[in-house]
């Protein structure tokens, strides 16, 4: 799993997640006072799920002026090319 690959190279203790399978966690109550905003309400069982609608409501000049802030690690990290620029609009 990639959080105990994460914890390892981290030298961290592996210790027991909350993980049942690789779409499913168990939230236990104290996920409410610390947890994200959206999901503080959710304990027991709960369905992960992918959630891209922040790349579909952010606005043009946010997305260029978050470009333009991190296009230096960007560049670095080899994520940035000339077509990447086709899907900032």
């Amino acid at each position: 799993m990639a959080v105990e690959k994460i914890l390892n190279l981290l030298d961290e203790k592996v210790t027991e997640l909350p993980f049942v399978d690789k779409s499913t966690v168990k939230m236990s109550t104290d996920h409410i006072v610390t947890g994200s905003p959206s999901s503080r309400s959710n304990t027991g069982m709960v369905n992960l799920r992918l959630d891209e609608r922040w790349k579909k409501n952010m606005i043009f000049r946010d997305k260029l002026i978050i470009s333009g802030l991190t296009l230096p690690l960007l560049y670095s990290y080899k994520y940035f090319n000339f077509k990447s620029l086709q899907n900032i609009s």
